[in-house]
């Protein structure tokens, strides 16, 4: 993730990290949603639970919790 634009929001009902190519989103109520903005840039198709791209979810989800300890948000961290 080192070199790219990362951004990181927060949004009523969740957080989202978006980079290099990829989006995750993780809602309050533990829905997570990772797209591959490369193939599926209008997010029609959900692939966090593929196995292949376990590394990928891992990946946003440190690039997210490093955004909440660098600004001091800590009330939502996502758990790897």
């Amino acid at each position: 993730m080192r070199g790219h634009t990362r951004r990181a929001f927060l949004k009523k009902a969740g957080v989202a990290t978006a980079g290099q190519g990829w989006k995750f989103v993780r809602y309050r109520d533990g829905g997570e949603y990772l797209y591959n903005l490369v193939d599926d840039p209008a997010e029609r198709k959900n692939v966090v639970g593929e196995a292949k791209y376990k590394k990928n979810r891992r990946e946003m989800v440190e690039a997210l919790n490093e955004w909440f300890e660098r600004t001091g948000c800590e009330w939502f961290k996502v758990k790897s």
